[in-house]
């Protein structure tokens, strides 16, 4: 069964920085067809960037104090 793909940590970070962390992310599996009713047990998980990237560098860090 094919497992549902991950954008690499370039790209999560690239999405961090340009959408909110509630924004909807779908994992798609390599082969995955829309509408097919069968795709060998493979299946969309969906998950938020906030859920893909956790404790992330975000552009809301910038506006932080800093010491030092």
């Amino acid at each position: 069964m094919a497992q549902p793909l991950a954008p690499c940590g370039i790209c999560r970070q690239v999405i961090r920085e340009f959408c909110a962390l509630e924004m909807p992310i779908l994992l798609v599996p390599a082969g995955y067809e829309s509408g097919k009713g069968d795709n060998d047990g493979a299946e969309l998980l969906e998950t938020t960037v906030g859920g893909l990237l956790p404790h992330s560098f975000g552009p809301d860090a910038l506006d932080l104090p800093r010491t030092g």
